[in-house]
């Protein structure tokens, strides 16, 4: 449940030419008229579109744990097959989790990623007689991506409103929602993301694809709601 390419940092190099390539514009544009990218247009709802994700949200506000399996699949361009890793995870709403990934091809890696919603920590062990390499980051910043995918898993609609127009319709199995990002910004991470959700509103599934082509795709198993979870789960151990 990893995130991939949401976001590329300047090296100190490039960034010293961005910043003085923005002194010369501004040296020479008139104040103001510096162009902007244009936020994506915004689908509108119809009254029982609205209707629905009224609904659906309803039903998800009552979501305060959520513990079960994940199978991620991500598939880059040019790859001929997706790389695979499978896992468990428990979600404390709103912004503590615990995640423990494997690979299929690996057996001896496996990776923590946990946060407490304060401090979130990385413990990834490559080999089994080498200790565990770790990282520690303050919440908030360091994960932002992360938690934009766990929204998506609890299917936390006011969450993922705040960056996304969300279109649901009812579909057989339950319900699915089509979320295009709301700002340029967004855009440039997120092409768009389906999810897939049951009768009662728990995520099944989530496609997410990227502005570069690479497409991320998450199955959800063995799901169960709203009970306890220990709260040393979300604090940095070895996995």
């Amino acid at each position: 449940m990893t995130a991939r390419h949401w976001s590329v940092c300047p090296p100190p190099a490039t960034l010293v030419m961005l910043m003085a390539m923005v002194a010369a514009l501004t040296a020479v544009v008139p104040l103001g008229q510096a162009q902007a990218a244009e936020d994506p247009p915004i689908p509108q709802l119809s009254p029982e579109q609205a209707s629905l994700l009224d609904r659906i949200t309803a039903q998800a506000r009552d979501v305060r744990t959520i513990s079960g399996h994940f199978q991620q699949r991500t598939l880059n361009p040019g790859d001929s097959q997706a790389e695979v890793r499978d896992g468990r995870f428990s979600i404390q709403v709103p912004d503590c989790y615990n995640l423990i990934e494997t690979r299929p091809d690996d057996a001896n890696w496996r990776k923590r990623i946990c946060s407490d919603g304060l401090t979130q920590w990385e413990i990834e062990q490559v080999f089994p007689d080498v200790r565990p390499m770790k990282s520690q980051h303050q919440a908030g910043a360091a994960d932002h991506d992360l938690r934009r995918i766990l929204s998506c898993v609890r299917g936390d609609i006011t969450e993922l409103q705040r960056d996304f127009a969300i279109t649901p319709k009812e579909v057989p199995t339950g319900f699915q929602l089509t979320l295009l990002p709301r700002t340029s910004e967004v855009a440039k991470d997120v092409a768009q993301a389906v999810i897939q959700l049951d009768a009662h509103s728990h995520v099944q599934s989530l496609v997410l694809e990227q502005p570069a082509g690479t497409r991320i795709s998450l199955e959800i198993s063995a799901a169960v709601y709203n009970q306890p979870v220990k709260p040393e789960d979300f604090h940095d151990q070895d996995p």
